[in-house]
């Protein structure tokens, strides 16, 4: 995830992102096997680019092109957010969080 690293790149082809939980799940995780905290640096960063970027008046919506900062979120077919985002991902981020009380 640093600038200098080729691991995370997305497929140049799909260029949305639709706040999926797999991957904090990953590192979640990734987290609680090794101890290592670049896990939980990781999962913060995406975290905190889908508050900057995905999120919308009412809720949090589908980016339409990673490869874009300035790419509007949340218009047309991408106005609505999906229900596993409460129901799997932020529940994630959450459980991370507490991790160290788990």
């Amino acid at each position: 995830m640093d600038s200098g690293s080729t691991d995370f790149r997305p497929v140049q082809s799909m260029r949305w992102n639709i706040l999926r939980p797999e991957t904090l799940e990953s590192l979640f995780v990734l987290y609680q096997a090794t101890g290592d905290v670049k896990y939980r640096e990781w999962s913060w960063k995406i975290w905190e680019a889908f508050d900057r970027h995905c999120k919308s008046t009412y809720g949090y919506g589908a980016h339409p092109d990673v490869f874009n900062k300035n790419a509007q979120c949340c218009r047309g077919n991408d106005d609505k957010q999906e229900t596993f985002w409460i129901a799997e991902t932020i529940k994630v981020r959450l459980d991370e969080e507490r991790s160290d009380e788990l």
